[in-house]
């Protein structure tokens, strides 16, 4: 079989995707793993766009160097931040909330968390410029943080496609944004309230949100949250109804150490699952404000034995003889699904996920994808508009299209521990989150090499 032999036209490879290709070996250990994880890219982007605003020096420590955090950085740079990168270590002068631009164009990358971030953020910057992002993400919605922007009175527009990034300010040099009171829907992206609330404590008055409908990805909120009170801002939270951050003159704290990446860590725990071996996680607390940090509880419902420590912080997992499906809702943990949905390809029974009408509009739709690769395995699939339904079995090596979405990557290539023949196509895109994935999997015990 040849990369290219495909069923449909529609899933032929991109000439990305055939340039990264990655096989595996399966799971030799036999004994307890140990594995230690790189700070986290959603703690990291909340701490450099705080440490931006704070009245004085900031030094992150344990920060991610995902893409998504190193354009982050980039773009705080172009806005006149001074940062210091070494080794995982970023020292950050803090603005008072006071930029000096240094170009006509921001790039903020292919994230979703930077661009929305940095979307927030430029509504304190002075001048006429624009906020231009990676192709995928000119095509992800953000209507409703544009009409919030515009609520707070910015001048801002889109360039091209209406509701869309590149998007253009017309800031005067004096402070634009007012704080006050608005209304957006919590249906879409928790990335849209954060982008708001990071910087809410600089705006005039502060900064009241009323949420209409289901507020998703709750556990974002709870990041947030955690990282603003870090800082020294207050936050009110009324049950995901409604978010409060009071104006706040002191910004900034000395020292702040990203937590692991506990969806980085779902992977190897899920790895422990599928080849019924045991697999330790250091530098995570199952009392972290990161959601998928509880994504053992989950493990422990399909027949996975679990132990930790919130003092040492650790997280272990055995994964037993024979996985059993579960019913999950997910709606706040919607990053993690991708890592259950192969997991559930080889337990016993149906496993039905929901609450994940999130998953289409991210780097790709996910459930379409998740569909079209597990049936590509031998695994029946059902999908809804915000659903997914697995029929475990018994799946079979394929080569697997990553649709240039790092989590499409690195939840199959759990496969791998267990299948033969199983192929990562466009393996390289798992940089922009984790791109020490392929050095973890090999401490785990998973061989892997490239193919291409």
């Amino acid at each position: 079989m040849t990369p290219n032999q495909t069923k449909r036209p529609e899933d032929s490879l991109s000439d990305a995707e055939l340039r990264n290709i990655r096989s595996f070996k399966p799971v030799t250990i036999t004994n307890a793993v140990d594995v230690n994880l790189p700070g986290g890219k959603e703690d990291t982007n909340r701490a450099l766009i705080l440490a931006a605003l704070s009245n004085g020096l900031v030094e992150l420590q344990n920060v991610s160097l995902a893409d998504d955090s190193v354009e982050l950085m980039d773009a705080l740079s172009t806005l006149g931040v001074s940062l210091q990168l070494q080794g995982r270590q970023c020292r950050v002068m803090g603005t008072e909330g006071r930029f000096k631009l240094n170009a006509s164009k921001v790039y903020a990358g292919i994230s979703g968390t930077a661009s929305r971030f940095v979307a927030g953020l430029c509504m304190l910057v002075p001048g006429q410029f624009v906020l231009d992002c990676g192709s995928r993400m000119r095509e992800r919605p953000m209507r409703d943080l544009l009409m919030a922007m515009r609520t707070l009175g910015v001048d801002v527009r889109s360039v091209s496609v209406t509701d869309h990034l590149p998007i253009e300010y017309n800031n005067p040099l004096e402070q634009v944004a007012r704080g006050g009171q608005l209304e957006m829907s919590g249906e879409t992206s928790s990335q849209f309230f954060t982008s708001l609330l990071l910087v809410a404590g600089r705006l005039p008055g502060g900064l009241e949100i009323k949420v209409l409908g289901n507020q998703v990805s709750q556990s974002y909120i709870d990041m947030t949250q955690y990282a603003l009170a870090k800082f020294g801002v207050p936050m009110q939270n009324d049950g995901y109804r409604r978010y409060r951050v009071p104006e706040t003159r002191n910004i900034g704290v000395e020292r702040y150490v990203v937590e692991s990446d506990a969806t980085a860590a779902t992977y190897v725990l899920a790895l422990a699952a599928i080849t019924a071996k045991t697999v330790r996680v250091h530098g995570l607390s199952v009392d972290s404000p990161q959601g998928d940090a509880r994504f053992y509880q989950i493990l422990e419902l399909m027949g996975c034995s679990v132990d930790f420590s919130s003092v040492a912080q650790w997280i272990e997992v055995t994964g037993p003889s024979q996985l059993q499906s579960c019913t999950v809702d997910m709606l706040s943990t919607p990053d993690s699904a991708q890592t259950l949905a192969v997991v559930a390809a080889f337990a016993q029974g149906r496993t039905r996920i929901t609450g994940l009408g999130t998953l289409r509009l991210k780097e790709t739709d996910r459930l379409s994808a998740l569909q079209r690769e597990l049936t590509r395995m031998g695994i029946e699939v059902n999908t809804g508009e915000d659903w997914i339904e697995i029929v475990g079995g018994q799946p079979h090596g394929a080569i697997i299209k990553t649709y240039e979405d790092h989590r499409m990557a690195m939840s199959f290539a759990i496969a791998g521990a267990v299948v033969e023949g199983l192929m990562i196509a466009g393996a390289d895109t798992v940089s922009k989150s984790f791109p020490e994935f392929w050095e973890t999997l090999e401490m785990a015990g998973l061989g892997t090499q490239l193919v291409t």
